[in-house]
């Protein structure tokens, strides 16, 4: 992936440990289908 990404992602994760990981595998599972570049930011403000 170069420059820039294409849809940049937000996800507050305070006290969402249990559903982190069940929702990345779905995120970048549709996310993948689009062809596009992406990131995901998880933010923890806790």
């Amino acid at each position: 992936m170069s420059g820039l990404p294409y849809l940049s992602i937000v996800i507050p994760v305070y006290n969402e440990q249990d559903n982190i990981a069940p929702l990345t595998e779905e995120l970048v599972g549709v996310l993948n289908d689009l062809g596009r570049s992406y990131e995901i930011i998880f933010v923890d403000d806790g």
